[in-house]
């Protein structure tokens, strides 16, 4: 068994995902190394908590999805191992807290869980869950070098993690289809669409109720939606880059109306009311934000991110809304742009 340097600790929330070790590649750390890494939702301990305080813990059975975003009821545990060629644990490490190298396993440990999070998000679509810095585990977290056996099991020096779980069994989790997709996204380096991420930001703000970031937000998705399109249509066409970048700097409603309306074969425009309510209450909305201090309601920045789902939705098929017990599939926009056998 070879060994491998190991950190333990808790996320402030809890994934829904099955227990178990998973396999993750993060190309920032490297591109051929895998990382693995043992998830366990736990029950925190010693808390006296009236659930029925907090709204939808009863009507949905899982009401700590929806309400707990500060890992009050329920947390994950996670145990990470570094192979030798990503991080070499040094003896100062070894019999330290304030080693070398501390600097460098708590960056390589953020930089996972956030891989591990922004697939999670995108899958499951819970806009719940933030990203987490260093300092949010800085200060709960256990390490030593280690051996994993065939069974799972770990031999090694672990410092303890200076915090008790109760681990159980019974937290509803998402289906096998939600854990089996997570799992397979892990070992690709295949990156999620930006747009898709600040989509699922925008909800998070509108979460934790900051209406005018949800709609700044929302607009700045819809704007990255629009030139990622025409970027990756010029691409194809043989433009070279400054060709792209003065499109680009159009100005995105003349590249919705001279290029994306082209490349996706829509029409995006004044005559439909979708584009107009885009128009009115989303990117308005942002503008007055942005330019003119204005106070977004909770409804105007529910409106204006439901305005840009029916926009993708309208574009490029993107659903709106989807259960949580399905998943949902990777939209490829490419297989909405409009072949075009012209050169222009």
């Amino acid at each position: 068994m070879s060994e491998s340097t190991c950190i333990i600790g808790q996320l402030p929330f809890c994934l829904y995902l099955e227990d178990a070790w998973y396999t993750i590649l993060v190309p920032e750390l490297s591109n051929s190394e895998t990382i693995e890494v043992k998830l366990t939702k736990f029950r925190r301990p010693k808390e006296k908590i009236d659930y029925k305080s907090f709204w939808g813990a009863e009507h949905v059975g899982r009401g700590e999805l929806w309400n707990d975003k500060n890992g009050t009821f329920r947390r994950t545990e996670f145990v990470i191992l570094f192979p030798p060629s990503i991080i070499v644990l040094g003896q100062s490490l070894q019999n330290s807290y304030f080693g070398d190298d501390v600097d460098r396993i708590i960056d390589c440990t953020v930089t996972v869980l956030n891989r591990l999070i922004r697939i999670y998000r995108y899958v499951t679509q819970d806009t719940y869950i933030p990203f987490i810095d260093k300092t949010e585990i800085w200060n709960s977290f256990s390490y030593g070098v280690v051996s994993r056996s065939s069974e799972g099991q770990l031999q090694g020096n672990i410092r303890n993690a200076g915090y008790d779980v109760n681990l159980v069994n019974t937290i509803q989790e998402y289906d096998h289809n939600i854990h089996h997709q997570i799992s397979q996204m892990l070992i690709t380096e295949d990156k999620i669409p930006l747009y898709e991420e600040l989509l699922i930001s925008a909800r998070y703000y509108l979460s934790i109720s900051n209406w005018r970031m949800a709609c700044v937000e929302i607009q700045t998705c819809f704007e990255v939606f629009v030139s990622e399109i025409v970027r990756e249509y010029y691409v194809k066409k043989g433009k070279t880059l400054n060709q792209i970048t003065n499109i680009l700097d159009c100005g995105l409603k003349n590249l919705i109306k001279d290029h994306m309306n082209k490349v996706l074969s829509k029409q995006f425009d004044t005559n439909n009311p979708i584009y107009n309510d885009w128009l009115n209450k989303t990117y308005n909305i942002r503008n007055k934000i942005v330019h003119e201090g204005y106070q977004v309601a909770y409804e105007e920045a529910i409106e204006s991110i439901l305005a840009v789902e029916e926009s993708l939705e309208y574009l490029i098929q993107r659903p709106k809304q989807k259960s949580w017990t399905k998943g949902r599939p990777i939209v490829n926009v490419n297989e909405f742009i409009v072949p075009d056998n012209n050169n222009s």
